[in-house]
């Protein structure tokens, strides 16, 4: 098998992925990989334009049912698996609520070409949806990069 096959299929077997809580301006899925809990992370932004932002990270729980992402580097060794089945939620919250444009951000080179790469492989999957990506520059400045996912008849609701 040759790597670009094995890299490739290895996105394709993602964890069981849960809920948490779900609103009319945010929707909240968490999974375990190992000892770890990650969320996944929607929230409207914009109600007019139909705006969601997706962030994805590690879950960590507090007091008073708040919660707090945070993210980085793991060094899990099932970055493979996590992706997948942080694409799993997009792909479900995608099918469930249509939204007309779906964003999230990036910081540094490595995380740059990571989304770079996991838009490109999993571009068959968003074209069955209905949904283009486009990358830029973000112009707010807080990250270094946008992604954005977008209806293609943004017409969805």
């Amino acid at each position: 098998m040759r790597y670009h096959q094995i890299v490739r299929e290895s996105f394709n077997d993602p964890l069981p992925f849960t809920w948490a809580f779900r609103n009319e301006t945010q929707h909240m899925a968490t999974f375990r990989a190992g000892k770890l809990t990650y969320a996944v992370s929607f929230t409207l932004h914009d109600a007019a334009k139909g705006m969601w932002e997706c962030q994805f990270a590690l879950y960590k729980r507090r007091l008073f049912r708040s919660f707090k992402l945070s993210t980085g580097l793991t060094n899990t060794g099932s970055q493979f698996t996590i992706f997948a089945t942080i694409f799993a939620c997009i792909k479900d919250f995608i099918h469930q609520q249509h939204p007309p444009i779906l964003y999230f951000t990036a910081k540094g080179d490595s995380r740059d070409r990571l989304y770079q790469m996991l838009l490109k492989r999993f571009a068959p999957d968003l074209a069955r949806l209905g949904y283009d990506a486009n990358t830029g520059d973000d112009p707010t400045g807080l990250a270094d990069r946008l992604y954005v996912l977008y209806s293609r008849s943004r017409d969805t609701r």
